[in-house]
């Protein structure tokens, strides 16, 4: 690829929202039926809207933007529009520009409560960058702040990149053009302050893409975008902290090979930070995609490494995304021209700073073009891409689901109407997996629509949730819970109090028989099925003057939503890890949820031959031989493996097909999960798996 291709003419990633959560009482569970709804309308009929971006919130709320031809004013304005998080439709589209000028590249940035930021390009004569922002959602927004005024512009490759922390601090970056050469500079607003001023943060040169732009939980930035270093295009990084000033840069791609294009960044609210670009090898004419991570705001950037392997017969990458969970874990994701130039999309997953083996999403796509598929993560790493189509010779919009940590992704799912043409789609999660996905939508009639199509991914937020901490014997107690859904309508709300008792309701009432502590569950389930549970304990005493000291009686563990990240496995070369401190190594995982914290055990059982005596299938043995023993087939342990404290809530236990450090040879198994709390013993849950050589 030319050094000289930009990145304006490819639609752009959203940025990931990084939010902090707090646990009202246990951790939530979750069973989910995800389901994307009918896409709907966002800007008016009969006018040209284009460059449709997305942000969410940490409930669910969305604000799409864009910009549409206004003919009237005969100009380009920016509009937006809100979903607040629940069944209400999107709200109709309000202007944010008044038509006088040129405008062009909107992005948009939201907190974790809804306030939001929206930059673009204006041009009066004189290019600038402009900013207005909204306080909550029924906020308007501002008239609009100048952050730079770029002067004239013979070639425009130009667009701002935003990006908003959860408690509201922004960040702003883009290039400034001298003629012939550029530089980045950025601008900063602290939470429920004012724009500051501009400041340069890079060296001047003749090759500049436009830069990237992330935002830590405590206002910390990092920047990335691919300048010429030592006569060479490079991925080029700087960071502050949230107060300080921007580092000097570096070059983080490799000083000993050609170029690396369009470099693409993602920031969790730990400051850990991932990018990736298109590395061109001159000498060979091909491209890798490379990928480069950073754990905390201080950390140093690792060494480049390649996700795609260099196959010149089979074609190359091209546009790509990246973003990244609350832990760290990444997903990156690109196009790929294949030697029958047919587009393929890849993805590959990177826990830990380790990236596994790149997967095929989908392919058939475009013949011999090249797409940009979109990708946003939520805090758990659950992930959506969203990818142009070719069907019946229509571009048409699909999304496809996975996890930055399992991979495992799903197949396309058509989310745009069938049969109509649609381009450009970008994509925004909030913390619980919803998605907002929003495209532009031909008309027929030579003009183009902003779209927006929900996914609902998980059951109601559990929200104002009150359970008593403590009552008396036959005293009425109050519960209450305030159930938000981000997409679909409520379905029940139920109780389980623990002493075998429930009710169903937002409000119920309960008295207890007994004394002891109780362990209260409240499940909110929408009209989808998707389902969402939280605990709480209430302790009721004893009457007064009673003798007996209080003992909170022993609840029974029970272990659910368990599976193997991999049920077809390679051993792998590392022993088996039992701490809650490592990663999963290669292999697989179980992952499960645990109502209590418990001691687990999981047993590894083989089936293998045996001879039948009466009733009871025993190993083979000299004597049942000679009586003619009937063959049969019987249950035997492999191994173990256990971990002595597991708290509550969602769990993973590595496995690498090694019991200790013997691997156990290829074939059909059994896993057998077991928990023990206080005496007590849930069921057994009973996996299978195969080892494969």
């Amino acid at each position: 690829m030319p050094l000289g291709l930009r990145a304006m003419g490819w639609p752009r990633r959203t940025a990931g929202l990084a939010v902090a959560l707090v646990a009202i009482a246990a951790p939530a569970t979750a069973s989910a039926a995800p389901t994307w709804l009918a896409p709907t309308k966002l800007s008016a009929e009969g006018s040209t809207a284009d460059e449709v971006q997305v942000a969410a919130d940490a409930q669910g709320d969305d604000l799409a933007v864009w910009r549409r031809f206004d003919t009237k004013a005969g100009q380009y304005v920016i509009e937006a529009s809100s979903r607040p998080a629940g069944t209400g439709p999107w709200l109709a589209a309000v202007p944010i520009t008044d038509g006088k000028e040129e405008v062009f590249a909107p992005q948009v940035a939201m907190d974790a409560h809804g306030d939001a930021v929206v930059a673009w390009v204006g041009n009066d004569g004189n290019y600038t960058i402009q900013a207005a922002q909204r306080a909550g959602l029924s906020g308007a927004f501002s008239k609009a702040v100048q952050l730079k005024n770029l002067g004239p512009m013979k070639v425009v490759d130009q667009r701002p990149d935003l990006a908003m922390n959860s408690r509201g601090d922004t960040v702003a970056a883009w290039l400034q053009y001298n003629g012939a050469t550029a530089i980045v500079e950025s601008a900063s607003k602290p939470a429920g302050g004012s724009w500051g001023a501009d400041e340069t943060i890079s060296s001047e040169a003749e090759e500049m893409s436009a830069p990237e732009v992330g935002i830590d939980a405590t206002g910390g930035a990092t920047a990335l975008w691919e300048q010429v270093v030592e006569a060479k295009l490079r991925a080029t990084v700087s960071a502050r902290s949230g107060s300080g000033k921007w580092a000097a840069p570096a070059a983080i791609s490799p000083l000993t090979e050609a170029a690396a294009n369009l470099p693409q960044l993602a920031v969790n609210a730990a400051g850990d930070a991932v990018a990736v670009w298109e590395h061109f090898y001159g000498s060979e004419g091909q491209e890798n995609v490379e990928v480069a991570s950073r754990i905390g705001p201080t950390g140093s950037w690792s060494k480049a490494s390649v996700l795609t392997k260099l196959e010149a017969p089979k074609g190359e990458p091209g546009p790509h995304a990246v973003a990244i969970d609350a832990h760290g874990d990444a997903v990156a994701v690109w196009s790929r021209i294949t030697e029958s130039t047919n587009e393929i999309i890849e993805a590959a997953v990177g826990k830990g700073g380790a990236w596994q083996v790149p997967e095929v999403l989908t392919s058939g796509l475009h013949k011999g073009g090249e797409i940009t598929p979109q990708v946003a993560v939520d805090e758990s790493g659950d992930a959506v891409v969203v990818i142009e189509q070719i069907i019946a010779g229509k571009e048409q919009i699909e999304a496809i689901t996975g996890n930055a940590v399992l991979g495992g992704w799903g197949k396309p799912k058509l989310i745009s109407a069938a049969g109509e043409s649609a381009h450009e789609p970008q994509i925004a999660l909030d913390a619980q997996g919803n998605a907002a996905a929003v495209w532009t939508r031909e008309d027929g009639k030579g003009a183009s629509i902003a779209e927006a199509a929900g996914y609902d991914a998980s059951g109601p937020q559990l929200g104002g949730l009150s359970i008593p901490s403590a009552g008396a014997i036959g005293q009425t107690l109050s519960f209450s819970v305030s159930p938000l859904d981000a997409w679909s309508n409520l379905g029940t709300t139920t109780w389980s109090f623990g002493d075998g008792a429930s009710a169903t309701g937002t409000a119920v009432t309960h008295a207890y028989a007994a004394g002891g502590a109780f362990t209260v569950t409240v499940t909110g389930t929408d009209v989808l099925g998707n389902r969402t549970s939280t605990t709480g304990v209430v302790a009721i005493a004893l009457p007064p003057g009673h003798s007996t000291p209080f003992k909170p009686p022993a609840v029974r563990p029970r272990i659910s939503s368990a599976f193997l990240t991999h049920t077809h496995f390679r051993v792998s070369g590392e022993p088996t890890a039992v701490s809650a401190r490592k990663r999963a190594p290669l292999g697989t995982a179980f992952r499960f949820t645990l109502n209590e914290a418990a001691s687990l055990r999981v047993t590894i059982e083989r089936s293998v031959g045996g001879l039948r005596s009466g009733r009871r299938c025993l190993a083979p043995s000299a004597k049942l031989r000679r009586h003619h023993a009937k063959r049969c087939q019987r249950t035997v342990a492999v191994g173990a493996l256990s971990r002595a404290k597991q708290p509550s809530g969602a769990g993973m236990l590595a496995f690498s097909g090694r019991i200790g450090k013997k691997p156990l040879s290829p074939g059909a198994y059994k896993a057998v999960l077991g928990a023990t709390a206080q005496g007590l013993a849930s069921a057994p849950v009973t996996l299978a798996l195969t080892i494969v050589r």
